[in-house]
């Protein structure tokens, strides 16, 4: 009886977008790993299929924008499925984000993202930081929407850091890693006044 009710709740959660969106994951796994397409009843008795709704709740959850990127790199890292929901794993694609993302898609993309909420919030694009708050801010670094390119040459970005107690500056420290960052920012001085350019030019 638990069997049947557990193949019963799998086969109405498929049909969901998590369920569909799960086995898109799941079939692109298959693939990265170079091995031949499965039915969707076979993802269903897959002991990997609470894995990937995880997975797909995830990505929701944490806003990773280019999943199947994601997936890849667990496939080239040797990490199974099960273990892609924690922290070590998603640390792996924000690396990934980091360093071969383009720098000024990266910006562009935050910029992009700041108008609109500002436009959604009803408030000057210019103040949409300190409107945001230091958690939903955090929470958008966090999800690399907001991207350190970005965030580490804008000056209204600075102003918000002063105003910051030592655990919240703490904990944009980590979410940064403003260590890693350190180094690879002296290495890119023109690329730097670039995008300080950019920024300054748009007031934030």
């Amino acid at each position: 009886m638990k069997h049947y009710c557990e193949q019963k709740k799998r086969a109405e959660e498929i049909t969901s977008p998590a369920g569909q969106a799960s086995y898109g994951y799941f079939e692109h796994w298959m693939k990265a790993r170079k091995f031949r397409s499965q039915t969707r009843e076979a993802f269903m008795a897959s002991k990997y299929y609470r894995s990937f709704m995880r997975f797909a709740n995830l990505v929701i959850t944490a806003g990773i924008s280019k999943p199947l990127k994601y997936i890849e790199l667990m496939v080239e890292h040797g990490i199974t499925p099960e273990l892609w929901h924690r922290d070590a794993c998603y640390k792996i694609y924000l690396d990934w984000v980091d360093r071969l993302s383009d720098p000024f898609e990266q910006v562009k993309d935050s910029i992009e993202l700041l108008m609109d909420l500002a436009e959604k919030e009803g408030v000057d694009y210019r103040k949409i930081l300190e409107h945001l708050g230091s958690q939903k801010i955090l929470s958008l670094i966090l999800q690399r929407k907001l991207s350190p390119w970005f965030l580490l040459h804008s000056s209204a970005m600075q102003r918000l850091l002063k105003t910051l107690d030592p655990s919240e500056l703490k904990s944009f420290d980590q979410a940064v890693n403003i260590g890693a960052w350190v180094d690879r920012l002296q290495e890119q001085q023109q690329l730097r006044q670039d995008i300080r350019a950019i920024i300054s030019e748009l007031e934030l």
